[in-house]
């Protein structure tokens, strides 16, 4: 069913994503079966990983791997039959799932040199998470897991080639191929989400001027931060930073 194949700028992207939503989404998606396939060759070094993958009706393929890095990626493909092949350079897909932003894979990334992707002209892959911990619990790889359908608009050399896969069954593919908790409570996500948020607000305070001294405080008042959940009093705690 899978047979690997080894063979615009990007301040258009929200632009682009605006349109690839009304027209990709209002297609709709059929129920399709995500599996876990393992002893799969990653691009383009043939590392063996495990892969959570579905192939749609129209023959498009989807799929979620980590590579010899453990950050995991998205890897996309066009039907094995189509003429059609991949930009090589620019952006080369638009993707998005049903809930939270979009996102794209532009190749070359050379301001992200570990994220950047690699196609062949028929598959596409880019990183989607940085693989830590049990799960996502934010960004695009959240929002996927987060959705019903995703959908992607790929950038070809004669125009725009469009696909939507259904998630359903996605969960416990991914569960088994990356080996990762697919499911969250909201409470939970919301939590991890106001966690990262406070993080970043006070590392922003240490500067490479005062670091020696906030650093000690930035920790002490995190580790408060996370047994009281207190936004407030985190603020208050980094207030003495000069």
């Amino acid at each position: 069913m899978f047979r690997h194949a080894k063979q615009t700028a990007r301040g258009l992207t929200l632009s682009f994503c605006s349109a690839f939503l009304v027209s990709v989404f209002a297609t709709g998606a059929s129920a399709d079966e995500w599996l876990s396939v393992h002893n799969w060759p990653v691009p383009p070094s043939d590392h063996r990983t495990t892969i959570a993958i579905s192939q749609n009706p129209d023959g498009f393929v989807a799929g979620f791997y980590r590579d010899v890095d453990r950050r995991v990626s998205i890897y996309f493909a066009l039907p094995e039959e189509s003429p059609e092949r991949l930009i090589s350079a620019g952006l080369v897909v638009v993707y998005r799932g049903d809930e939270g932003r979009g996102s794209d894979i532009k190749l070359p990334d050379t301001l992200n040199p570990r994220e950047t992707g690699f196609t062949d002209g028929r598959t596409v892959t880019g990183s989607i998470w940085h693989g830590d911990g049990p799960t996502a619990y934010a960004g695009t790889f959240r929002d996927i897991l987060n959705s019903q359908t995703l959908c992607a608009r790929f950038v070809t050399f004669t125009g725009q080639q469009n696909a939507c896969w259904d998630l359903s069954d996605l969960h416990s593919a991914v569960e088994d191929a990356l080996q990762i908790t697919a499911t969250v409570s909201r409470e939970d996500q919301a939590w991890h989400e106001l966690r990262a948020a406070v993080a970043i607000s006070g590392m922003n305070r240490c500067t490479p001027a005062n670091h020696l001294s906030c650093t000690p405080i930035f920790d002490h008042c995190f580790a408060r931060f996370e047994q009281q959940k207190d936004v407030a009093m985190f603020n208050d705690c980094m207030a003495v930073v000069e």
